[in-house]
This record gives structure tokens, sequence and C-alpha cells, in this order.
């Protein structure tokens, strides 16, 4: 059995970045039944906004909706559950921060691997405070998988997890049902000229290079993988954009050497 747990604070800060990525406006709904699709059960663990001070009743109670609305539609999606803690305002760190959501998702979690019902634990979130239940983890028989944005996660959090799946514009394209794939495209690299390396590296053990193309309309850029693609390139307008292209589509980790 697979089991999903979601920190929502930070799905819903993914989904917002991938919104405007490479310059495009993405405003269609999350589809929340694309994001539990593999999975035997998913839990999205968030929290209702606190009232601000000064904050006027009829601003609240917009919040609250707009809440209730997304565990809404949370709950009516395949094998989907909301569980939620509160939330406080802190000034000093910077606005609303919840409390207990994080300990209740490492709690449930664990409590699902000691109690047989899973096989594997799939955890999207990219908070230290995840990193003791990853640690209790590979006391048991059960995988886990860690799905996050690899560059606002830190080495130690990754390196505890059995596997690290990588998440960004692309998997945000899929969710609300506007991929990005129109951003890359294959082509051979004999029809790319001025080629200069710019990086190398690793994917799923097999050697990467990260290059750019000198054309007339301007730099572009594309990563080429040993034994994947052969002789083409996933090939953007943007470097940054052509390695989450990969890193999404074929699901592992880019290690830089």
């Amino acid at each position: 059995m697979k089991y999903l747990f979601v920190d929502g604070a930070m799905f819903l800060q993914l989904v917002e970045a991938g919104r405007s990525y490479a310059g495009r406006q993405a405003n269609g709904p999350v589809n929340f039944n694309l994001v539990s699709d593999r999975y035997d059960r998913a839990f999205f663990y968030d929290a209702y906004p606190a009232k601000k001070p000064n904050q006027s009743e009829e601003d609240f109670n917009k919040q609250i909706d707009l809440k209730q609305k997304l565990f809404r539609s949370v709950n009516f999606s395949k094998g989907f559950h909301t569980r939620t803690g509160e939330s406080r305002v802190r000034a000093s760190a910077g606005g609303q921060q919840q409390k207990g959501v994080d300990i209740m998702m490492a709690l449930d979690i664990y409590r699902h691997a000691v109690s047989g019902n899973i096989s594997e634990a799939h955890i999207m979130a990219s908070d230290l405070d995840f990193f003791p239940v990853l640690e209790s983890l590979k006391d048991t028989p059960v995988k886990s998988v860690l799905h996050c944005n690899k560059k606002k996660t830190s080495e130690d959090l990754m390196s505890l997890a059995d596997e690290v799946v990588p998440m960004n514009a692309f998997n945000v394209g899929l969710w609300c049902e506007e991929p990005y794939d129109s951003l890359v495209e294959q082509c051979s690299l004999n029809t790319l000229g001025g080629i200069h390396l710019l990086k190398t590296g690793r994917f799923k053990g097999a050697a990467f290079s990260l290059m750019r193309f000198d054309g007339e309309h301007g730099p572009t850029y594309g990563v080429h993988i040993s034994n994947w693609n052969s002789g083409n390139v996933f090939h953007a307008t943007e470097d940054y954009v052509a390695m989450d292209y990969v890193e999404s589509r074929l699901r592992g980790l880019i290690l830089l050497d």
C-alpha cells in the first residue's frame, strides 16, 4: 500500500510559484485527483488562517471561505482526506504560522508505518521538521519517498529518504491541467550550432551535459543524457527550464559534478 502525505503549506507555495513559471500564467484550479492518482490513500495537512490584528471581519471570512473551498476540493478527490491544525499570527515570523500541523503529519506517517498499513510512505515536504520521521522510517520495512523542491530542501533531509522525487513547475502544470511541455522540445544535436558545455553531472547513473547553443536569435539551452536520448537534447530557451523538465519527466534527481 502506498500512502501520500502532503504538507499543504509547501504544496500551495509551489503551486503559486508554478503559475508564473517561465513567464507563463497557469490559472486553472488544482485537480487533486491527479495528485493522488498513483496512491491508495492521500492526506493533505493544512490549517485555517488566524485573524490578523486590524483585519476586517469581511476580509477574514473571505479567507476562511477560500480555505473551506480548498478543503472540499481535496476531500472530494480520489482517496484524499484533509487533516487540519491551527494558525497563529506571529509578527516575528512574517505573518501566519501553522501550529502543530507538521507534528501531526509526522506522527501520522510513523503511525501508519509501524501499524503495517503501508509499504511506501510518499512524503511531499521540504521542512527539516520531518527529519526525525524520515530517520525513524529507516528502522521499519517501509520505503520512504521524499517529493520536494530540491532547490529549497536541505541535503540532510533528502539524504535520509530511500528515494527523492523532484517537484517543480512541470508537476504543477500537470496538476493544474496546464502542462508546460510546449516549453521544451527534443531535437538533434546536429541541428544546433555554437555549442558550449556549461555543466556536467549524473542522472540515475547516466552522465549528462548542460549546453548552451548560440543561434542567430540568441542563446538557447539543452540537456543531453547519455544512453537516454541518443544524439538528441531536451531543448529550451532557458537553462533552468531544460533541467526542470528532465527532472520532472524522468522522475530523478540531477546531481552536478
